[in-house]
């Protein structure tokens, strides 16, 4: 076997031991993930729609189109806010959990 050989495997074991944190609070690890990857979304989607409102809705006069947009905007950014508290909450409740796991083993990462 070759030194790179031993150092893939080596670099593997440790990810390995890593991710088997991870494994007992996988419910936590996924609803976290779900969030952030939700408010990058609405992140992207808020300039593309107001985008759309300013150059198109607006000036074609469609103000109906256009409240409705805002009211949709909104609300996503209420959602976001709440997305970004399970995200600040719940993820470092994670953290906090799977570093006591890490202590209670005695080992080191």
């Amino acid at each position: 076997m070759t030194e790179s050989e031993r150092k893939t495997r080596k670099k593997k074991g440790k990810i390995a031991r890593f991710a088997a944190y991870y494994r007992p609070h996988l419910p936590l690890f996924v609803l976290d993930l779900v969030c952030a990857t939700l408010i990058a979304a609405v992140d992207v989607l808020f300039p593309m729609a107001s985008r759309k409102a300013m150059y198109q809705l607006l000036p074609d006069g469609q103000f109906s189109a256009f409240f409705w947009l805002m009211g949709g905007l909104v609300l996503l950014y209420v959602l976001r806010s709440i997305m970004q508290y399970v995200v600040t909450y719940f993820g470092h409740t994670l953290g906090v959990r799977i570093e006591a796991d890490m202590r209670d083993r005695k080992s080191v990462v």
